[in-house]
């Protein structure tokens, strides 16, 4: 929409559309206003008008062709549902950075529907990287002019590294002394270092009793992890494993709920168990930042690390820079120990062979 306003003496036009102004060149308001119609009925033949509704089934329907696992097409939808919500009868081309500024405003009122937090800056970010990719789909089938979504960065990764304390390790595992399903996931988590999702779908066939062996292609990145399991998860597994009803033996998961279905939920038990322990910002991706810093601390190398998770060694690294600065203070201390100058010193001094 373009509407037009007085500025000295010169009439100017503001586009709603692509949150842009500019001169009409003329003093008469009545040939600013032919003009600026003009111009909105140029943009009408560039732009097909479409309600959010019917585009949002098309670009979920797209996504869903192009192979997206079913959490992120979850999320995918959730967020086209909200951001439908909040836009109501205002159709996909008049969308403008002023009304995805005003959504995000509206969403960080939103609460979690079980633990009641509000929405924070990771979760805002969450939302507009999908309305990001879904506007550039609606530009490319020429809905809209442009994508108003500006925000840059949106990928950048700003989470913390805040590995679990020794302290904390025990208070959860005290906690999970008479829960043997909780403290089998515990003791699996520490000491495989896998994100949640891919312990809530982890094959039982994964695992190999005999061998202490675990084998998996890990869900986000597709990279395949070989990891030797600890005596102790295994201890925790095997009481487990035989505890299972019929439902979950046909499951196939490793953590299947009673019903044999994937524990979905397993973020809340995780997260009533942080609180039953006393443990501020406690979440899930917790155990994987514990599993990579005992490993470093125990002398592996950063691109050990990333194998084991199934990352990129850069990841890795932008993740445990504080880590790494350690291990390169210990090479430099090992460094120093070489002395070349008095090794050619006692090759010199020592009698020559006859």
């Amino acid at each position: 929409m373009i509407s037009i306003y007085l500025r000295g003496k010169v009439w100017w036009a503001r586009d709603s559309r692509r949150d842009k102004r500019f001169s009409l060149k003329t003093r008469h308001k009545d040939v600013a206003g032919q003009r600026a119609a003009h111009l909105e009925l140029e943009q009408d033949r560039h732009v097909q008008m479409i309600a959010w509704e019917a585009f949002e089934n098309e670009f979920l329907a797209r996504c869903q062709t192009e192979g997206l696992k079913l959490r992120t097409l979850a999320k995918y939808r959730f967020v086209c549902n909200r951001f439908g919500k909040f836009l109501g009868d205002i159709p996909t081309p008049y969308v403008t950075p002023a009304t995805i500024a005003a959504y995000v405003r509206e969403r960080e009122k939103d609460k979690h529907p079980t633990r009641g937090t509000l929405v924070g800056p990771a979760g805002i970010r969450a939302d507009l990287r999908v309305l990001k990719r879904a506007f550039t789909i609606a530009r490319e089938c020429g809905y809209i002019e442009a994508n108003p979504v500006k925000v840059a960065r949106l990928n950048a990764q700003g989470r913390e590294t805040l590995p679990f304390t020794q302290e904390q390790v025990d208070a959860m595992l005290a906690d999970t002394a008479r829960r043997s399903a909780l403290r089998a996931i515990v003791l699996f988590m520490l000491h495989t270092g896998l994100r949640i999702g891919d312990v809530e779908a982890f094959p039982r066939e994964a695992v190999d009793f005999s061998s202490g062996l675990t084998r998996l292609r890990t869900e986000k990145r597709g990279k395949t992890v070989t990891l030797g399991l600890h005596d102790s998860v295994v201890s925790a597994l095997r009481p487990f494993v035989a505890s299972f009803n019929d439902a979950q033996k046909a499951s196939g998961l490793l953590f299947p709920t009673k019903e044999g279905k994937p524990m979905t939920s397993l973020d809340a038990y995780l997260r009533r168990m942080f609180e039953r322990c006393g443990i501020q910002r406690g979440h899930a991706h917790r155990f994987r930042d514990t599993f990579a810093v005992r490993l470093l601390a125990r002398g592996a190398s950063i691109y050990d690390v990333a194998k084991m998770l199934g990352n990129t060694v850069a990841v890795a690294e932008r993740h445990y820079a504080p880590f790494v600065k350690e291990l390169q203070d210990r090479a430099t201390q090992l460094a120093r120990t070489l002395d070349f100058v008095a090794c050619t010193r006692r090759r010199r001094e020592s009698p020559t062979r006859s």
